[in-house]
């Protein structure tokens, strides 16, 4: 089920929400009816999950000024909170009310690719049905030389990425195995099962895709007792003038 959380910021609950894909991953989007959450640590970002400078750096003289104690051990702490990666899967999403070209360049296979276009409400429902402990909510991107965050809570840091990561404008759904102070690595990811009917509001095909790969994409859904509307992006489409 679903978790609020003060740390996990909400959308609007009408927000559109796009995840781009390859048509490998929507086939088994379609066929194991199940949403994958990737283990943090093998996300592109070598950033994901850590601490800012300007947080490291208050963290310390907090140590340091209240605590009279040698950083060093500190220091020990803050790379042990970086295993937590281990424990820790997520879900990603796309905030924007419309197509993003960058997102079609980023993360599908441009003569292939997928969009799959779901709302806040439709997915926060689905995932609050899970038997998975879930959070949601909205990363901020800051600047890792200067700003700082909460370095008190487990989750910040997996909220927060660099401000070159903007475009990515992100939704984030995390589940966290814990289990009291003890956490539990998984392996590759998790699968959490969820409604498809419920989940997809519309599909997207790429601007780059053959007239044909529409029509596939809608007689695959049907084969797999679906009936969503397939729509051609329309982001090549020439100008009037």
């Amino acid at each position: 089920m679903v978790n609020k959380h003060p740390k996990f910021l909400w959308p609007a609950t009408n927000e559109k929400l796009w995840r781009y894909v390859d048509i490998t991953k929507f086939l088994e989007l379609l066929n194991s009816k199940s949403l994958f959450f990737s283990r943090a640590d093998f996300f592109n970002d070598s950033f994901e999950g850590s601490f800012t400078a300007g947080t490291i750096k208050h963290r310390e003289e907090y140590m340091l000024n209240y605590f009279r104690t040698d950083w060093k051990p500190e220091r020990e702490r803050l790379e042990e909170a970086a295993k937590s990666k281990k424990s820790m899967a997520i879900n990603c999403w796309h905030m924007n009310e419309h197509e993003s070209a960058a997102m079609w360049d980023l993360y599908s296979r441009q003569d292939t690719g997928i969009a799959i276009q779901t709302t806040f409400t439709r997915l926060y429902e689905v995932l609050n049905k899970s038997d998975y402990k879930v959070f949601m909510g909205k990363v901020d991107y800051i600047d890792y030389d200067k700003d700082l965050f909460d370095w008190s809570n487990g989750f910040v840091p997996f909220l927060n990425k660099r401000k070159s990561f903007q475009h990515e404008n992100e939704l984030r759904c995390i589940i966290w195995k814990l289990d009291g102070d003890k956490v539990h690595e998984i392996n590759d990811g998790i699968k959490v099962h969820v409604d498809v009917n419920i989940l997809i509001e519309r599909i997207y095909v790429s601007p780059k895709s053959k007239l044909w790969f529409s029509d596939l994409i809608q007689d695959i859904c049907k084969k797999f007792g679906y009936s969503f509307s397939v729509i051609n992006s329309r982001l090549d489409d020439k100008p009037l003038f």
